[in-house]
């Protein structure tokens, strides 16, 4: 199978001056120690903290994640939680099923790039660093030395939402949202410059992400450039919507055809990605 794959991405990868984005369906590639667990979707892991809300707000709950009203769902279920038990179900969620880097977060690696931004909770893509030898660091968004990273030669993942290894400082509702933008303004205002300055593939990503939206809004404002973003995306989306996304976001959807079901062909364009990223830079 072949991809049409701009050769302006190509040339932007290979010489480190594109980020890569990566966003819940790349680790929905990946599978658990018993071969089939899958990480969650967002509406599927606000599906379990239904269990861990109060009673009286579970139905409403249940009828915001029916409505696709994500962040409304979480900041109603998580108004009156148990922490500790907000932290039981995200270590069984993420951490029990002992998920494995996919062929996905292979091909990123070999890919290259300088930097990584995930809003994803698991540490795919630093045990994917991890077994391929490279030179990482991961920067969780209430952490400060990202921008010593950024300097350096080492690889950077940050994690816009935070991370399993740290539920507390999960990024899940929309005050979590305000909160973080508030307590950790350095790690934000560097996402907000590596995203004005960078070339930024999105893979795994739908773009729903509000906070994201608001970033490429501001970038595209501030700074219109006539070098697009990129966005992996399966075939099916509404061509209205893509063409809102190009004229809002001055971004660039690159289609696949998801006949198999299963997203496989994401991994046979990332394959091929790696490919010719390898073959521009040597």
């Amino acid at each position: 199978m072949t991809f049409n794959i701009p050769p302006t991405l190509v040339t932007e990868l290979a010489s480190q001056r594109c980020l890569i984005f990566a966003g819940s369906g790349l680790s929905r590639q990946s599978v658990g120690e018993d071969g089939t667990t899958r990480p969650p979707t967002w509406p599927e892991l606000l599906a379990q903290l239904l269990t861990i809300a109060a009673p009286d707000d579970q139905p409403r709950g249940t009828s915001l994640i029916g409505e696709n009203r994500l962040l409304d769902a979480a900041e109603v279920m998580l108004s009156n939680h148990n922490p500790a038990e907000f932290h039981r179900i995200i270590g069984k969620v993420f951490k029990t099923p002992r998920f494995q880097p996919s062929h996905c977060h292979s091909a990123i690696v070999r890919i290259d790039p300088k930097i990584v931004v995930t809003t994803n909770y698991d540490t795919l893509l630093e045990q994917a660093y991890t077994a391929s030898a490279v030179d990482h660091a991961a920067c969780r968004q209430y952490e400060e030395h990202a921008v010593n990273v950024v300097r350096s030669d080492q690889r950077l993942v940050l994690k816009a939402h935070g991370c399993v290894t740290n539920p507390r400082n999960i990024v899940l509702s929309r005050s979590d949202y305000f909160k973080a933008r508030r307590s950790n303004q350095q790690f934000y205002a560097l996402l907000d410059a590596l995203f004005l300055v960078h070339t930024i593939f999105f893979v795994g990503y739908g773009l729903q992400d509000p906070d994201i939206q608001l970033v490429l809004e501001n970038a595209h404002i501030r700074s219109p450039s006539d070098h697009p973003h990129y966005v992996l995306m399966a075939n099916g989306t509404d061509p209205a919507i893509l063409q809102a996304m190009t004229k809002s976001y001055n971004i660039r959807p690159l289609m696949y055809d998801n006949t198999s079901g299963t997203h496989a062909e994401c991994q046979l364009f990332l394959d091929e990605l790696a490919k010719a990223v390898e073959s521009e830079r040597a």
